[in-house]
């Protein structure tokens, strides 16, 4: 995917270079695009393949520091279970927030209204603070108990949310773009 996009990133620079875009340009982007699809019907092969050709290379570039780190990797693994044997919970810490009807820290750390206690996270809350709004109300939180029946409903508001909030950046951006006298190639 990384290649695909550094290759069309950098053919979009190349059409915008001199500000046309012409047919043959056209071409080669959907060109391109079929052939990202065509790989991606491959992928899993060809990943296969990359990691056959890098096991491969790593044997007999690098075999005596992978051993070398295995053993390492090994002695830290011990170590952390003996630290993980040695260590006890007490009764208290096996109680979980807001359960006893108490609100932990990291509950209210965590809460999208609560005011924050610097003055400079506030503009950015208050500017905030409709859209968290809205999106209690609009999207189901399947996290919470009883809710988790409701994901397919979730997850469709959330897309129909991102659908709206991307077509109102583009329609905000193309504004900003006439007004600032962008060219439309740029656009």
């Amino acid at each position: 995917d990384c290649a695909f996009y550094a290759v069309s990133i950098a053919f979009v620079m190349g059409v915008m270079w001199d500000g046309k875009v012409y047919w043959w340009e056209g071409v080669v982007s959907v060109c391109l695009y079929l052939g990202y699809v065509g790989f991606m019907t491959i992928n899993g092969s060809a990943m296969d393949w990359m990691e056959r050709v890098a096991r491969g290379f790593r044997r007999r570039t690098l075999g005596n520091k992978i051993a070398s780190f295995r053993e390492e990797t090994r002695e830290e693994t011990d170590d952390l279970e003996r630290s993980v044997v040695e260590l006890s919970l007490s009764p208290e810490d096996d109680k979980v927030g807001g359960n006893d009807g108490t609100v932990d820290d990291e509950d209210e750390a965590n809460n999208p209204f609560a005011v924050p206690d610097d003055w400079r996270k506030y503009p950015m809350w208050a500017l905030s603070l409709p859209w968290y709004a809205t999106f209690t109300v609009t999207v189901p939180d399947c996290g919470k108990t009883g809710w988790e029946r409701w994901y397919l409903l979730s997850f469709f508001s959330s897309v129909l949310w991102i659908s709206a909030i991307s077509y109102g950046m583009v329609d905000a951006a193309a504004v900003v773009g006439c007004v600032l006298d962008v060219p439309e190639v740029v656009m």
